[in-house]
């Protein structure tokens, strides 16, 4: 089981780190040839664009990884296409209708002259949103059917990789919303060749399932597992809107450089998760109470120990770091240091959420959830417009520790053990 465990986070990590090398170098190009103003509308494109695609999805994306993942474990044959065509018109139809909404509200505030820092952003986001949700769908699918290499290529890695190469290739061509530009061309290319992908790997199961539930009954588990999805991609969304409301683009640009440093130390995490939610749910649905446990030790181990070099590299050396993106992003330091400080706690719990979820624990996580996110709403509004970017930091960073005690409190209550890793400590119910 170690050893399967281990290939599978190897993959996912490398596959992982090669995306965010690319989102990064994307970042530092970005802000260097176009300036800290280009990156915070580039930020805040992304800061809405995620959230309205887990909106669109619905829940659905999850679900389906779940049950493919399930269907497999007993009967690797299995037909499962048939979910996903379900999933795929859902979340067509759920997309372009919020696209339809989006152009709408672009109308009525360009005839109120309602002019917010997102409102430019409208029409992109319009285009790029059915082609976001589908493709994370299609990512999702293949997650399921225990194919990481092909999920993580397109969730990671081929996006940023195509709107590099559109900026590199257009930039003297084209001189407004070119970030933007560049980004919804990767969306919708890489979107495209999943499609052509997944149509290949459509059918190739031999054995039919006679009882697979109905869109309607799906709908019962996806809806909380949506809430859930939506409240924590608002982690790493939220707080770069909300800002926009209070500061520039330049400044909005400069906290979205030290928030992508710092996000390299949960970038481990995020990389295994790929591998643990498939794992986690076959343990669950053996009922293996001890191999889930076990699965979910190695996988937290595996997690801090990938993730401390970041963490300490960014700890001595962060002005170094902030300056690859040009001239004034070294006044984020302070920001750097208050992130990292919620990142360190958030490592140390490991894929806690995934645990709770997969094993059937998913309302408790939304409840634990949404309560971290009235704590990162309400911090927010009270520092932002004192504090600027570090108030940002520091409504994140007590988010964050509180949504993680809340998990760490259900996991010893529903699951009975501690999930905290601190290295050098040993359990008693989980032998090391």
């Amino acid at each position: 089981m170690r050893r399967s465990l281990l290939g599978d986070a190897t993959l996912a990590f490398v596959l992982k780190l090669s995306g965010t090398i690319v989102l990064f170098s994307l970042s530092i190009y970005i802000s260097r040839e176009m300036g800290a103003d280009a990156f915070g509308m580039f930020s805040l494109f992304l800061s809405i664009l995620l959230p309205l695609s887990v909106l669109a999805r619905m829940g659905l994306d999850n679900n389906l990884l779940r049950l493919v993942s399930r269907l497999l474990v007993h009967k690797p044959k299995a037909e499962v296409s048939v979910l996903y065509k379900q999933s795929f018109k859902a979340v067509l139809y759920c997309s372009a209708g919020i696209s339809l909404l989006i152009l709408l509200v672009d109308v009525v505030s360009s005839r109120l002259s309602i002019n917010a820092k997102a409102t430019d952003l409208f029409p992109w986001l319009a285009i790029a949103l059915p082609f976001h949700a589908l493709l994370m769908l299609n990512a999702y699918y293949l997650r399921g059917k225990h194919w990481v290499v092909r999920s993580s290529l397109y969730e990671n890695v081929l996006v940023f990789l195509f709107t590099l190469v559109f900026l590199l290739t257009f930039q003297k061509l084209i001189t407004e919303h070119l970030s933007t530009s560049a980004l919804l061309f990767g969306i919708i290319l890489t979107s495209l060749v999943s499609f052509f992908a997944i149509n290949k790997s459509l059918n190739d199961g031999s054995e039919l399932i006679d009882e697979l539930p109905d869109i309607k009954e799906r709908f019962k588990e996806a809806l909380p597992m949506m809430g859930t999805s939506l409240a924590t991609i608002a982690f790493v969304t939220l707080d770069v809107f909300l800002l926009s409301f209070f500061v520039d683009f330049s400044e909005l640009g400069i906290y979205a450089a030290a928030a992508k440093l710092v996000g390299f130390v949960g970038f481990p995490l995020m990389a295994i998760i790929a591998m643990a939610g498939p794992r986690l749910s076959e343990a669950d649905a053996k009922g293996d109470v001890l191999l889930l446990k076990k699965v979910y030790r190695d996988t937290s181990r595996l997690v801090v120990w990938s993730g401390v070099p970041i963490f300490i590299v960014l700890l001595f050396v962060p002005d170094l770091l902030l300056g690859f993106f040009g001239e004034g992003f070294s006044k984020a330091t302070t920001v750097v240091y208050i992130l990292l400080a919620g990142q360190a706690f958030n490592l140390a719990m490991g894929p806690i959420g995934y645990l709770l979820w997969m094993s059937g624990r998913a309302l408790e996580l939304q409840k634990a959830t949404l309560v971290s996110l009235v704590v990162l709403v309400l911090l927010s509004l009270l520092l932002m417009p004192l504090m600027g970017m570090e108030g940002a930091a520091i409504a994140v960073s007590s988010a964050l520790m509180v949504k993680g005690v809340g998990c760490w409190w259900l996991v010893r209550k529903w699951l009975g053990f501690d999930p905290m890793y601190i290295p050098g400590k040993r359990s008693s119910d989980v032998s090391d």
